[in-house]
């Protein structure tokens, strides 16, 4: 899946928070969303974008649905 438009934008809130990962951008990375409830108890996704073990950009998308991480787990379980 191309989300190379996607994450380029998403870099422009990475920045915001330190880390630039526009070096990345045309590698094959990993994309991972977190769901979390932040101190409001609104659902908010974490997005971290990894090269292997390292995360090197990351933002917080409150716009979002959050992911339903257990479906994730018991669909790998089967």
């Amino acid at each position: 899946m191309d989300i190379g438009e996607l994450l380029r934008k998403s870099n422009e809130l990475s920045k915001q928070n330190g880390l630039d990962f526009s070096s990345y951008l045309g590698k094959q990375v990993t994309l991972i969303t977190y769901s979390v409830y932040n101190k409001q108890n609104i659902a908010e996704n974490i997005d971290l974008i990894m090269d292997g073990n390292k995360v090197v950009g990351f933002w917080i998308d409150d716009h979002g649905d959050p992911a339903d991480f257990n479906v994730i787990v018991n669909a790998l379980k089967n």
